[in-house]
């Protein structure tokens, strides 16, 4: 009599077995559904850009507070040697494939511009990623002419991307001709930048006044 007993408590042993297999497969699959409103840089990755959470991080906030993503604080992301964007305000980057809405190239940024393939679509403004923003270029820089004041040029270039922030609808915060670093800020999105190749006669006029300020003051 012992032999079925011992035969039917194997048998539960592995339906026990197999439904904590099922209780971890199911938990796994969550988890990994939860991972998957995380933000991903996606194609971004290969080509030096990074977040601010981390992305482990991402995941990591996306499984524990999954809400927290809705309303996140200080989201930043950065591409090494070229700039980047910190929203202030808090955002929704539930799901993003921040690949298919952000670039950031040399004097220029865009949120939610068609690019190579169709063109995303753009969220109302305060929503997603269309809000508020500090963007931070590097690299911007006019190289100073033969018989140029390399002071003067480096000012009348700032004076040059102050009016181009009023023309976009941006607020200048700074321009630091040591590494062409160029900062303002936006209260939603379109593209972004500086005509690196544009001259003008706006240049000429721009550094002629700098000079006189320089010279009076």
């Amino acid at each position: 009599d012992g032999m079925p007993g011992a035969i039917d408590g194997g048998a539960g042993a592995a339906a026990a077995g197999g439904s904590s297999g099922r209780r971890s497969s199911s938990a796994a699959a969550a988890d990994g559904a939860a991972a998957g409103d995380a933000p991903r840089l996606g194609k971004l990755a290969a080509l030096g850009y990074s977040t601010e959470p981390g992305e482990k991080e991402l995941q990591s906030l996306a499984r524990q507070n999954p809400a927290a993503l809705s309303r996140l604080s200080g989201f930043k992301v950065e591409r090494a040697g070229f700039g980047s964007l910190e929203w202030l305000a808090p955002v929704d980057v539930r799901g993003l494939d921040l690949g298919e809405v952000i670039s950031i190239e040399r004097g220029e940024v865009a949120v939610y511009v068609a690019g190579e393939g169709s063109e995303p679509i753009k969220p109302p403004v305060g929503s997603g990623l269309n809000c508020p923003c500090r963007v931070v270029l590097t690299g911007v820089v006019r190289k100073a002419k033969q018989q140029q004041d390399a002071a003067a040029a480096a000012a009348a270039f700032r004076k040059r991307l102050a009016r181009y922030c009023s023309e976009m609808g941006a607020r200048f915060v700074d321009y630091k001709p040591d590494g062409g670093v160029w900062i303002f800020e936006v209260d939603h999105f379109s593209r972004y930048g500086v005509p690196m190749d544009e001259d003008s006669e706006e240049d000429a006029d721009d550094e002629a006044a700098a000079a006189a300020g320089a010279q009076g003051g």
